[in-house]
């Protein structure tokens, strides 16, 4: 089955939403100074890299990258 991703992203908050299922999908280094990202974890893991160190959150986790 092919990847499904889906993003909403609010100007007017500054927040975005992303829904991904089944990807493998790896982004080149990049910041959110602008963007309040909060993810869920449903299945499977995600490898988050932040100045202090990287970390694999894995399924019912939540992460928080703050504006």
């Amino acid at each position: 089955m092919p990847s499904k991703i889906r993003y909403l992203y609010s100007a007017q908050t500054g927040t975005e939403l992303i829904f991904c299922e089944r990807s493998t999908i790896s982004y080149p280094l990049h910041n959110h100074v602008s963007v309040l990202t909060i993810g869920i974890v449903l299945d499977g893991s995600v490898m988050l890299t932040t100045a202090q160190g990287a970390e694999a959150c894995t399924r019912n986790q939540v992460f928080v990258l703050p504006l």
